[in-house]
This record gives structure tokens, sequence and C-alpha cells, in this order.
């Protein structure tokens, strides 16, 4: 299952779009936060700052999404880089805007707000997936029955009405075994590779 993040805003933010967005980072500071240091928001949010070039975008860590949210509602930061799941009741009732989402595409959540990836910055384009794993020496009877299990749960209607309330979306076919293997290597190289780039280390 994967969910993609998106740039929020207030619903009274100035910014309703990301160029207006980066063209103020550009010229004063502009306070994004985040669920902490080395989340996906802090590695979504250098890169932006390196790849829109806006020098004067300035990271606030959090200890969790909630306290980033309050601050945010506050006024007492302009925007949180957070996964559409826990935000789309706000995002629905304009409470929240959001600039930007970094799925590949738009996500059926918000038709409206565009991908990084359509604004030019394809190298935010990242999602928060959920698997399951176990132990590498998990016999392989109980890896293929609980492969089986999960395959058939995931496909059921009601579950995947669920999932798109909440912004999530299941691959198809589901991403298993040795290809899910893969995925989270070819992830953590990515991200790996990212922290190295922007000096991101843990505090």
């Amino acid at each position: 299952v994967d969910t993609p993040s998106a740039l929020l805003v207030t619903g009274r933010s100035p910014f309703r779009t990301l160029g207006e967005y980066l063209a103020a980072a550009r010229l004063r500071p502009v306070r994004f936060g985040s669920s902490g240091i080395g989340s996906s928001g802090h590695m979504m949010g250098a890169l932006l700052a390196t790849e829109g070039r806006a020098a004067q975008l300035d990271h606030v860590p959090y200890r969790g999404s909630a306290p980033g949210l309050q601050d945010m509602l506050a006024g007492n930061i302009d925007s949180l880089i957070d996964p559409l799941t826990t935000n789309m009741g706000m995002l629905r009732d304009g409470t929240l805007r959001a600039l930007a989402v970094t799925s590949a595409a738009r996500t059926a959540a918000l038709p409206d707000v565009p991908s990084f990836a359509e604004l030019g910055l394809p190298r935010l384009t990242a999602g928060n997936w959920i698997g399951l794993s176990g132990p590498k020496a998990l016999p392989a009877p109980i890896a293929a029955r609980l492969t089986a299990d999960i395959t058939a749960l995931i496909a059921r209607p009601e579950l995947k009405a669920r999932f798109a309330e909440l912004a999530s979306y299941t691959a198809d076919p589901p991403v298993l075994g040795a290809d899910y293997t893969a995925m989270i290597a070819a992830f953590t190289r990515q991200w790996t590779a990212v922290a190295r780039e922007q000096n991101i280390t843990a505090s």
C-alpha cells in the first residue's frame, strides 16, 4: 500500500501554488515542518530547497506530524510535508491546501493538485509505503501462505475503497517476494544517497 505525501499549507496561506511558495523562499525565510530529522518530509524538503533553488527554505523538525500540524495551524510555520493519509479530512474541508504531491502523477484523491514531477521536480517522487516483512529464515510454506492470503485480502473491493478514502493505493499486480525485496533495496539506495547529498544525519 502506497500513500503520497504533499506540501501542505493552511487554507488561509498566501501560497496558492508551488511557484509562489518557492519564489517567496528565494526572498525570505519560509519554514517547513516534518515529523522529524531524517523523515520522508525532511528529505523531501531538503530536496525541494535544492531542486527548487529556494535557499531560504528552512526545516523545523517535530516529534511526529501532529505537533507540526498544530504549529502550522497556529501560524508558527508556513508549511508541512506530510503523508496525505492523516490529512485528507482537513484537505477536503479547506482547513489545509496541498500545493503539490509526491506521487509520479496526480492522485485520484486530489485531482486538482499537481505532482512535483509534473511541475518539473521529478526527484521529489516517492511514496510512504506499507508492506509486510518476516524474518529471513521464515519457512517457505509459511511465506507462501501469507503471500496468498494478503493478495486475496488487498483485492477485496471494500478494502480498496477504504484505502482510496485515505489516498492510499495498492499496486496492481501486488509487489511480492523477490520483487518486494528488490523494491526495498532500491528505495534504501535512493534515499541513502539523498541523505548523504543533503548532509542529513541522525541527531
